[in-house]
């Protein structure tokens, strides 16, 4: 009996209209990956979709702040880089980039961030808290649904 080759299954990244981006392998979504801006009182404010072209909007107590995400192809995976302008005189505390991704997925699979190694719990402790440190690169799996490939984040500082 002969059977088809399974067609190959290419990692994706769309940018969705609120600036957002999802990750995703075929149709398994992997991570969603999102700014999020403080204001006074650590007050969360996200952004929105806006009719303004490819530029989504945020708006915080003291003014509104343009995010326009761009996602480009790089070495075994993507560069993804949100810029946020300012449209108005805007005070804010904190800005941060989420990455959200299921924690089923992950749980029971190693993790190394920076020095620090260890297994993803499959209970989550009270506080969700796995590992807490500063670094540049975060290496999960490696995890099945990825082909037994690992999953990579580098950024200028991780915790």
């Amino acid at each position: 009996m002969k059977t088809k080759p399974s067609k190959p299954v290419s990692l994706k990244a769309r940018v969705m209209v609120d600036g957002g981006v999802v990750l995703s392998l075929g149709p398994k979504k992997l991570a969603f990956i999102l700014p999020e801006i403080f204001s006074e009182g650590w007050a969360k404010n996200t952004a929105k979709a806006s009719s303004k072209g490819r530029q989504a909007l945020v708006t915080v107590p003291t003014g509104t702040i343009g995010l326009k995400t761009h996602v480009k192809p790089a070495k075994n995976g993507f560069q993804i880089t949100a810029v946020l302008t300012p449209l108005s005189d805007v005070k804010i505390i904190h800005i941060r980039q989420v990455v959200n991704m299921p924690y089923n997925d992950w749980a029971g699979k190693s993790f190394s961030l920076g020095n620090t190694k260890g297994t993803i719990p499959v209970k989550p402790s009270a506080d969700n808290k796995i590992s807490e440190g500063k670094s540049v690169r975060l290496v999960l799996g490696p995890q099945a649904s990825l082909g037994g490939k690992n999953l990579q984040i580098q950024a200028p500082r991780l915790q």
